[in-house]
């Protein structure tokens, strides 16, 4: 068959900075060559910051006999679990997590980034990140071929948190109008078209893979957007009528008890 214009691997392949480990950065690109195939997969990477104990978690396009052309670095982690930003309350809800609370954490980006682009464009979302709409919108491109989630959800035992975010996924596929690719580790990989239906999902626990077509499409229009919330819009309305119509009709009701009394004779 004709080869792939791209492989994809999930988020957290290594947990080792490439820029740490140079034989691994070499073994890692000499897979690259021998494909003839990009590569994009998610990172860690050093922190920029230098502050101990954190990292950055990318996206990074490999090239063949180029290595790394494009990164995108995590501008939303889960809090108190994955990010490395103080919040309030929080050491009174790490003893909750355990030992958790005290993994490395991520250095979140100070701005949310855009698409990637080599050869041709994606938009990336990072694992939780897909949950937030204005992120996925801030880095969609008029030519991006399709949503790209990369995610790792071997931190948490189960089925049931990797499908509610598989199932967040697909309405930013439907909001961009475009196909959304979620890789994951430890969880759930499918491909969801953009009117949000799943077209393939990958077998969990197992090492499995598939090849999936995609094409661009035109980012949606005023209109489109407006559409979006028109029904749960109009549906809200009407709810909130008939309330009010009921609300009026049940205090214009006369009191019988007050009425037959009154109509009784002395």
């Amino acid at each position: 068959e004709r080869r792939p214009d791209a492989i994809i691997w999930p988020e957290n392949l290594l947990t080792t900075p490439l820029e740490s480990g140079p034989e691994l950065a070499r073994a890692m690109q000499a897979h690259v060559d021998a494909w003839g195939v990009p590569l994009i997969t998610g990172l860690v990477r050093p922190s920029a910051l230098g502050v101990p104990r954190s990292y950055l978690s990318s996206v990074v396009w490999i090239e063949p006999g180029r290595g790394a052309v494009a990164a995108i670095d995590k501008f939303r982690a889960i809090p108190l679990l994955e990010s490395s930003r103080v919040r309030d309350g929080a050491s009174w809800l790490a003893p909750l997590f355990g030992r958790a609370t005290a993994w490395p954490k991520v250095e979140e980006a100070t701005a949310p980034g855009s698409s990637i682009t080599s050869k041709f464009s994606i938009t990336p979302a990072l694992c939780y990140e897909v949950l937030f709409p204005q992120i996925v919108a801030h880095r969609r491109s008029p030519e991006s071929l399709a949503i790209l989630n990369l995610a790792d959800d071997s931190w948490v035992s189960g089925e049931m948190a990797t499908r509610q975010l598989s199932r967040f996924a697909a309405f930013r596929a439907i909001e961009q109008r475009l196909t959304l690719i979620r890789v994951a580790h430890g969880g759930l990989s499918s491909v969801v078209d953009e009117f949000g239906v799943t077209q393939l999902e990958l077998p969990l626990d197992q090492w499995a893979h598939a090849r999936v077509i995609v094409r661009a499409s035109l980012p949606p229009t005023r209109l489109e957007r407006a559409a979006l919330i028109a029904l749960p819009l109009s549906t809200g309305c009407g709810v909130w009528w008939m309330l009010g119509a009921w609300a009026r009709r049940t205090s214009a009701r006369p009191n019988r008890k007050t009425t037959e009394a009154k109509e009784t004779p002395s």
